[in-house]
């Protein structure tokens, strides 16, 4: 009995516990884990994908919907002045404000409405201001053919970027600042009734309902900032003309009373260069201090070209007849729209191929990219936007030495 018990006790019927693994069952489990791995990373990889070209889209779209928004606000208000029909300008210089025509631009070489095809150039400041051409009017009224003047492209910084146009928008805007006391038209010191935030250099326009006068002020710094002195400064550009200050000869229009009203002038440039980030991104310059105004703001990143086409009112219906080019303008005075043309950038890269797109702005170029193979996304953006105020000036009076050169100008 004693050597049966032993028996059972040294070979158990049950099995032996699971020591190890075969090589067969390591194989398996070895693949399956790869395989599950491949599958997870394939699947974060396509979400990353997707993810940054969604991300870009969306910097695009929001970046163009920005962008226009800018541009569609001042050029809507070009011209506006007020009640004003009759403005009389004491400036040196027409070509940086002048209410004849309250839409300037400048086509940059090679992008003009003549063009069907263009590749964006690298990214990089222009040359020089030739290399933005217009159809300009001289300050007397005769058209001439000029490229940008010397105090808009050398006070810019940045300076604008190869490929893409340039515009300047001029309109008022209307403040609570009255007289406060009558003055002759041979002061050079003006009195508002409150205080106010004209500031040095400021462009102003003063008057009534029917006649305003366009100076540059050269000090509003008082004590109670509520004087206002207009002499032919030395200091920044356009500056005042000299001989509107010379002795008998009158400053302003008439001797204004109280309650007559001064406001600011706004007139600001539009155009691309290279932003804080280094991406080529729209700017605006404030204009209506002069060439001693602020730097110009970095408004929209990603802008990579900014291009324009003016629409012409030929027949005097108030109705665009062509869109043509700056260079291609027969009179500033009828320009009665403007179509504008963006291509706009993702900031990174946003997808894994090369993005070869080219994109159609404004109708009649075709656009490619610098570098096809940058991998960043590309969006073109056309609008067409109606100044509300063209056409509103009935006189522009400039003076020209001891005369006065009289622009009349069509009512729509």
């Amino acid at each position: 009995m004693n050597d049966i018990k032993k028996l059972a006790t040294s070979h158990p019927t049950q099995p032996k516990s699971q020591l190890g693994l075969t090589l067969v069952e390591l194989l398996v489990a070895l693949v399956l884990g790869l395989l599950l791995s491949a599958i997870t990373v394939q699947s974060y990889l396509s979400t990353k994908t997707t993810y940054r070209m969604t991300e870009g889209v969306s910097r695009i779209q929001e970046n163009g919907r920005f962008a226009v928004h800018f541009l569609a606000d001042h050029i809507r208000r070009a011209g506006n002045l007020g009640c004003v029909d009759y403005v009389r300008s004491k400036l040196n210089n027409e070509r940086m404000i002048n209410f004849t025509s309250p839409i300037t631009g400048w086509d940059y070489s090679g992008t003009d409405s003549s063009v069907d095809t263009y590749t964006l150039p690298a990214l990089q400041d222009a040359p020089n201001k030739d290399n933005f051409v217009s159809t300009q009017h001289d300050g007397i009224g005769t058209a001439v053919s000029g490229a940008m003047q010397d105090a808009v492209f050398n006070n810019a910084n940045p300076k604008p970027i190869q490929g893409s146009d340039f515009i300047i928008i001029n309109s008022v805007e209307e403040t609570d600042a009255v007289l406060s006391t009558e003055f002759s038209t041979a002061d050079t010191t003006v009195t508002t009734a409150d205080n106010h935030d004209f500031e040095a250099m400021q462009f102003i326009m003063a008057g009534d309902c029917y006649v305003a006068d366009l100076l540059q002020v050269d000090t509003a710094i008082e004590s109670n900032q509520s004087r206002i002195v207009a002499e032919p400064t030395t200091r920044g550009q356009p500056r005042n003309r000299s001989q509107s200050f010379e002795t008998g000869v009158p400053i302003w229009s008439y001797g204004w009373g109280p309650d007559s009203k001064i406001h600011k002038v706004t007139s600001a440039a539009y155009y691309v260069g290279i932003g804080a980030s280094g991406l080529p991104s729209l700017f605006r310059w404030d204009l209506g201090r002069g060439s001693v105004g602020d730097d110009p703001a970095e408004l929209v990143e990603g802008v990579e070209t900014l291009q324009f086409l003016y629409g012409e009112d030929t027949s005097g219906d108030g109705l665009a007849n062509r869109y043509a080019s700056a260079r291609f303008i027969d009179d500033w005075q009828n320009v009665v729209a403007v179509r504008v043309g963006m291509v706009l950038r993702s900031p990174e890269v946003a997808s894994d191929e090369a993005q070869n797109t080219a994109l159609q702005l404004l109708g009649h170029m075709v656009v490619t990219p610098t570098d096809p193979t940058d991998q960043v996304m590309r969006y073109a953006v056309n609008t067409t936007l109606k100044p509300r105020n063209t056409g509103v000036v009935r006189s522009y009076v400039v003076e020209r030495n001891t005369a006065a050169v009289n622009y009349q100008q069509r009512t729509r």
